[in-house]
């Protein structure tokens, strides 16, 4: 079995700091709302959302981090932060194609799931067509 891919310092580091800037901008957007319910429970899916992409990345799982990435771009954004969406979106996928890559290059070439037919050297002798069974008229 494979290596399981994790992320490195650097992507560590990273997932934090977009966990930190979630959860600022699903608190802070809607800061001035709070005496609303919607408010506070628009706040808590945010700060769930920006909770699970901390412990993915407490965890160094990089599929479970990108996966946490694009649940928070589809979070309560606001309409002042609705843009910060598609970076974790971009992040997300970034994450995704850089694991699949590094799992593909630590993964044992395939082996071919059935064997190859043998092709014959020579070309086997041309025979003549068989006539038809239906009246075809003679030639002139």
């Amino acid at each position: 079995m494979a290596a399981a891919v994790v992320l490195d310092d650097r992507q560590q580091r990273w997932a934090y700091l977009g966990a930190a800037v979630a959860a600022a901008a699903f608190v802070g957007g809607r800061a001035t709302q709070f005496p609303e319910t919607v408010a506070f429970v628009a706040s808590a899916i945010g700060l769930v959302l920006a909770g699970f992409l901390w412990f993915a990345a407490r965890r160094r799982s990089v599929v479970m981090t990108g996966l946490a990435s694009f649940l928070i771009s589809f979070g309560p954004w606001t309409p002042l932060t609705w843009m910060l969406g598609a970076v974790y979106i971009a992040a997300g996928g970034l994450l995704m194609y850089r694991a699949s890559k590094q799992a593909a290059a630590t993964r044992a070439p395939r082996e071919p799931r059935r064997p190859r037919k043998e092709v014959p050297e020579a070309p086997a002798a041309k025979r003549a067509p068989e006539p038809s069974k239906r009246y075809t008229p003679p030639k002139r």
